[in-house]
């Protein structure tokens, strides 16, 4: 064993034995000397190297530590590139014995291992995590975003429309069986225009097992199609334990309609008000998003307003119907009369808010507004609050505080929501 170890390190010797004479015609030439060497990297390739580690550093001696290692490790790498190319020559040309080309190709596989090796340093150096099989890349390098929602045995998938970003602005591509599904995915992995390709998973507590199933079934599609390197897929942890409802408002002497989306926990995630001749397209956007599907759509109005509840229910399921999802969103009306005031009296607490807010509403149209902070022990600091004005019209209460309005309404759950800042509070009434 170790006999054959020096002899193919003895051909490496050897093949790398022409290199002198070339580094020995160029110190004829003049070679430029040690300080301006060591002050410049003439070399592009280590130059950008260097430049993109160093820009990670803090400190001048981590920045001197990094140098040493990236120009080492290059050095190494770019030598046995050159070490690997001249065996692989001698290789192609050599006529000799069988035993001669079996030690050229072991010493080529040492070469590569030491190759990995080195580059594998180079990498910790510069702070770079490699490109790999199913690995995240940034949203921008993107050709296709696809959402797969598994519910009950059917796939939503929604196509993310570029440019991509956070905002989930999405169109529906419809629900689909697994097969469906996997053959709509395998047409994307077919076209390179439409890679790379990222693929999420999300699903409802009654889809769990289904939703593994059609995660290994894209994942065996992807390596079966060998798009490894062009793909990413990943599962939500996350499982929806019940529907999501969509609260359409009407209010007598409001033109616009209030739309308000609470998820299964009953918290606001979106709100708008719109003039009912844009409410299609409203609904549409905040419909066709990862995750909003099973849904309920509550269409909530006085009495005196049921020709324009139901005009609204007709727009609502036209709309889910041209999406393809009405198996998945029940529309429903719900006629209420106004709330006598007394509903508003009492204390109220926001929820899942940190500095959240504690408002009083008491008789005689006086509110005291509070910001509080809860300790690690989970203890409850309220602060001084500040006194404000409300009042309340059928559904909806003011409160007005110094140069703050604060407008909502009292939840079917039985929750204040409040229109605070740019976002919906939701606040839930302290015993």
């Amino acid at each position: 064993m170790q006999a054959s170890f020096i002899r193919r390190w003895s051909i490496v010797f050897c093949l790398a034995l022409p290199l002198a004479p070339v580094s020995l015609s160029v110190a004829e030439e003049g070679t430029p000397s040690v300080l301006s060497r060591v002050q410049t990297v003439s070399d592009p390739e280590l130059g950008e190297l260097l430049r993109v580690a160093l820009e990670q550093s803090v400190s001048i001696p981590e920045q001197l530590k990094i140098a040493r290692t990236v120009t080492e490790s290059y050095a190494q790498i770019k030598l046995l590139d050159r070490q690997i190319e001249q065996i692989q020559q001698r290789i192609k040309s050599t006529t000799g014995p069988a035993e001669l080309r079996h030690e050229l190709l072991l010493a080529t596989a040492e070469l590569e291992s030491k190759r990995v090796v080195q580059l594998a340093t180079l990498r910790e150096a510069m702070g770079i995590v490699p490109e790999h099989a199913f690995g995240r890349r940034p949203q921008w390098r993107l050709k296709t975003w696809l959402e797969l929602d598994a519910i009950n045995g059917t796939v939503h998938i929604l196509e993310h429309l570029q440019p991509f970003s956070d905002s989930d602005n999405c169109k529906s591509v419809g629900l689909k069986s697994q097969t469906e599904a996997l053959d709509y995915i395998s047409k994307q992995l077919a076209q390179p225009e439409a890679l790379p390709i990222r693929i999420d998973i999300h699903r409802t507590a009654d889809a769990i097992a289904f939703s593994e199933d059609l995660e290994n079934a894209v994942i065996a599609l992807v390596r079966k199609t060998g798009r490894e390197m062009q793909a990413e897929v990943h599962r939500d942890e996350a499982v929806r334990e019940g529907p999501w409802e969509f609260v359409l408002r009407l209010d007598p002497g409001r033109p616009e309609v209030e739309v308000a989306v609470l998820d299964h926990e009953n918290k606001v995630r979106e709100s708008a008000q719109i003039d009912p001749n844009g409410l299609d397209s409203l609904l549409v956007r905040m419909l066709v998003k990862p995750g909003r599907l099973p849904a309920q759509l509550s269409i909530s109005y006085p009495g005196s307003m049921r020709q324009q509840a139901d005009q609204i229910a007709t727009t609502a399921q036209g709309v889910v119907k041209g999406l393809g999802v009405a198996q998945f969103v029940q529309v429903t009306l719900r006629a209420w009369e106004s709330d006598p005031k007394t509903r508003y009296l009492g204390r109220w607490r926001s929820v899942g808010r940190s500095g959240v807010m504690e408002i009083e509403i008491r008789p005689g149209q006086t509110a005291i507004v509070s910001r509080i902070r809860i300790s690690d022990s989970g203890e409850v600091e309220t602060k001084q609050g500040d006194s404000a004005r409300w009042s309340a019209s059928a559904r909806r209460i003011t409160i007005r505080q110094s140069q703050n309005t604060y407008e909502g309404y009292i939840n079917s759950e039985g929750n204040l929501i409040l229109g605070i800042g740019n976002e919906p509070v939701t606040f839930q009434k302290v015993e």
